[in-house]
């Protein structure tokens, strides 16, 4: 072991478990170096010196299709064909790194990129869109250092893009009616199952007859994680599941009458149902808050809600409990009858609000 000057800097040369290791102290005096090299003989002494680990850092294309096979025999066929579809973006920007090349930099540089590039309809790209893209990302370089393919991951410490919070909306029951009536026939059951069930758009479509228990009224759902729960079945969802029965028997609920295969989106069918109904902005999942709306207002307690809806805490079922208009004026009303609490002695005042406003 030992100490040498090159270039202005002062090198440590010494040893661990029998390989050779230099280090550059930097300009500093000899004497400092010597403290270093002492340092360094008290660690490796003490075992507190370790030698970082060798990794064969695979290129990240290569390792995107590794990820995507581990995508795809652990999770949903969904979720495995939205990681496919978003690593169509990833790949060509990281594609030309190996992924120990890749820095917070380059994934701030591609959420820019993403940022100004626009979609098939020539609008901008959504934040979410773009959140979920670094999802994958962030999951793929997690797998990596599990697997010793990578030392860190670089989107850890990158902020994550806002998302503003579309306004929800409930849809009174003319509302739901109008929609319907402008709805073709399987939209139709899609739209009961999210206002009767509450059953989210990707549950409704891959909802298959086996999962339909008519004789006891009771719906087997996949929810998010791989959770299975039962949903009640109410007279005006079974009378519908009844007569798609009777059309279409066994089988996906919602299919390709020319493959049989099961269809994923109703995006087009559904805009287009709102557009003639006339009605106000409404997404699917609105028929969904719809649903935990009319729960709340019928008095259902917020855990029965929270298990019909399967959220996994009540925090996010609160969400749906919220009074509606006619709740709030006649809240507000009472103020105008004279009757308030006084919240420091626990007595009701009364008070002539006319008489107050004079003085």
């Amino acid at each position: 072991m030992g100490i040498f000057l090159k270039r202005g800097k002062y090198f440590i040369d010494f040893y661990v478990d029998g390989k050779r290791v230099r280090e550059c102290v930097g300009r500093v005096s000899r004497r400092d170096a010597e403290n270093a090299l002492k340092s360094r003989r008290g660690d490796v002494v003490q075992g507190r010196y370790h030698l970082k680990r060798e990794i064969s850092s695979p290129p990240f294309q290569a390792f995107a299709a590794e990820f995507l096979d581990y995508s795809r025999a652990h999770k949903s066929s969904r979720s495995a064909a939205a990681d496919s579809t978003r690593l169509l973006h990833l790949v060509p920007f990281f594609g030309r790194y190996r992924l120990d090349q890749v820095r917070p930099f380059h994934v701030e540089k591609y959420i820019h990129q993403r940022r100004q590039s626009v979609t098939y309809r020539h609008g901008p790209v959504a934040n979410a869109t773009i959140n979920r893209e670094l999802a994958v990302l962030k999951h793929m370089f997690n797998k990596a250092v599990e697997w010793g393919k990578a030392e860190a991951n670089p989107v850890h410490g990158v902020k994550f893009l806002k998302e503003p919070r579309p306004p929800e909306r409930v849809l009174s029951d003319e509302e739901e009616e109008r929609l319907l009536q402008s709805s073709a026939p399987h939209l139709r059951l899609a739209i009961l199952l999210a206002t009767n069930a509450g059953l989210r758009l990707h549950e409704a479509l891959s909802l298959h007859s086996r999962y339909v228990d008519l004789v006891n009224d009771v719906l087997t759902v996949e929810r998010k994680g791989g959770r299975w729960l039962q949903v009640e079945i109410n007279a005006r969802l079974k009378a519908a599941l009844q007569e798609h029965h009777r059309y279409h028997g066994d089988g996906y609920l919602f299919f390709n009458p020319m493959t049989g295969k099961p269809i994923f989106a109703v995006k087009t069918a559904f805009r287009a149902a709102v557009r003639r109904s006339g009605i106000a902005h409404c997404r699917y999942h609105d028929l969904r808050h719809t649903f935990g709306t009319r729960l709340d207002a019928c008095g259902v307690g917020i855990a029965t809600i929270k298990e019909l809806m399967g959220h996994s805490s009540v925090e996010m079922t609160m969400r749906y409990s919220h009074p509606g208009a006619k709740e709030r004026r006649r809240a507000v009303a009472l103020l105008c009858d004279g009757h308030h609490m006084d919240t420091t002695g626990g007595e009701v005042l009364s008070f002539t609000p006319a008489k107050v406003l004079q003085t």
